[in-house]
């Protein structure tokens, strides 16, 4: 083991919080400063910046940029920070030419405290001149106080939710821009439709890198072990990513495999993307009983491919998630407790999902086939009308 393992070992022990909050001062101290002389608001040439070949949220986040630029007939520039964040090069990058130098709006996609080191990776030389908006993501109700020594790095900060939004301006104390993800401006891959079966499929994809306290795929199987304790024709699948990031829930889900047998299907992996979206339009009905979302991509593109969609009541996806498009899962708000220590922050709160309610709306859906094709059509059109292309390029550039 070289020195920089050694000491990338000693490293990661330290305590979380301090160890992020260390990182983002030295970061910020390291990184290119926003350009005084950059342009006053949003204007091309448009660079979208962030872990473009990475299989996560932030990477499709980036990805959805790029689509809904270019299906606006704008020229978009690529900088990819994949390999300088460390993080998985699953993906083929989007074909760009090089950054342009003078005048024009750097979209990061990122979270604290990266933003000093993607800034860096990208370069003073192709930052010059350019106004820097930090796309981030936050899912409690308050950001964590660094984040402001990020935010500086920045002329602007965006948040997809009105959730994250509020969250993210109470700490860096400053007004931050909403600005969706454009979900229908990726173009679909074929999907066949499910094939006539007598299982009922239900299903949760979820990173456990974005810890599991957070995320909660055990919710999902006690409020399916509890709706279904016997039915063999109801199977329910669970698409995990990273499962070695939570040794023990993944040693949990096994152990749930060995209870339900057949009735349950573990896929782990990175999946090609149509690979994965077409897991998503099998299934009969999506459940996520997350105790906190930034905004909850999964939820939004099952309801683009017509999967009703079951959600904690509570964050940004119940900004977009109502009765009459799926199902709310009633809850409690309950102090953060994640062993991550990623949402540890004091005084935080999060939603604890009613267990038994999520069993009768499973058990709901499942006997109700009108019910769900109603609220699945809805829920087509409530993307559609939300989070589009001109929506987008609206809250980007303005009418």
């Amino acid at each position: 083991m070289n020195f920089y393992d050694v000491s990338h070992s000693i490293w990661r022990r330290l305590p979380k919080r301090p160890r992020q909050a260390a990182y983002a001062r030295l970061s910020a101290w390291l990184s290119p400063q926003p350009d005084r002389h950059a342009p006053t608001q949003p204007r091309p040439p448009w660079i979208v910046a962030g872990v473009l070949r990475a299989p996560t949220g932030l990477g499709q986040a980036a990805r959805l940029a790029v689509a809904a630029l270019r299906a606006s007939g704008e020229t978009v520039f690529i900088a990819d920070v994949t390999a300088a964040l460390r993080q998985p090069e699953a993906l083929p990058v989007p074909d760009t030419d090089a950054i342009p130098e003078g005048p024009g709006t750097v979209l990061l996609f990122g979270v604290p405290p990266t933003t000093g080191h993607a800034l860096r990776a990208i370069g003073s030389k192709a930052l010059a001149s350019k106004r820097i908006i930090g796309c981030w993501i936050w899912e409690l109700e308050h950001a964590p106080d660094f984040w402001a020594r990020d935010a500086a790095l920045a002329h602007e900060i965006a948040a997809a939710s009105p959730f994250g939004c509020k969250a993210i301006e109470a700490t860096i104390g400053r007004p931050v821009r909403h600005l969706i993800h454009p979900v229908m401006a990726e173009l679909l891959p074929a999907v066949a439709p499910p094939s006539p079966r007598t299982t009922f499929r239900i299903g949760f994809a979820c990173d456990f890198g974005s810890t599991t306290a957070r995320k909660n795929p055990l919710a999902v199987i006690a409020a399916f072990e509890k709706a279904f304790p016997r039915d063999s024709d109801v199977i329910l699948t669970l698409k995990v990513r990273n499962p070695a990031a939570s040794p023990t829930v993944a040693a949990t889900l096994r152990a749930a495999g060995e209870r339900l047998g057949r009735r349950f299907e573990l896929v782990t992996g990175d999946l090609a993307r149509a690979d994965s979206l077409a897991w998503l339009a099998d299934l009969d009905l999506y459940v996520s009983l997350h105790r906190s979302e930034g905004f909850g991509l999964p939820i939004a593109e099952a309801m683009r491919l017509g999967v009703p969609v079951a959600v904690t009541a509570w964050s940004a996806p119940a900004e977009f998630v109502d009765e009459s498009c799926g199902y709310l899962v009633p809850y409690r708000l309950i102090p953060v407790e994640d062993e991550s220590e990623l949402y540890a922050l004091p005084g935080a709160r999060w939603a604890e999902p009613d267990i038994e309610a999520a069993a009768e709306i499973m058990r709901r859906a499942r006997r109700s086939p009108t019910e769900r094709a109603a609220k699945a059509a809805a829920a087509r059109t409530r993307i559609a009308e939300r989070y589009s292309t001109e929506v987008f390029m609206t809250q980007l550039c303005g009418p």
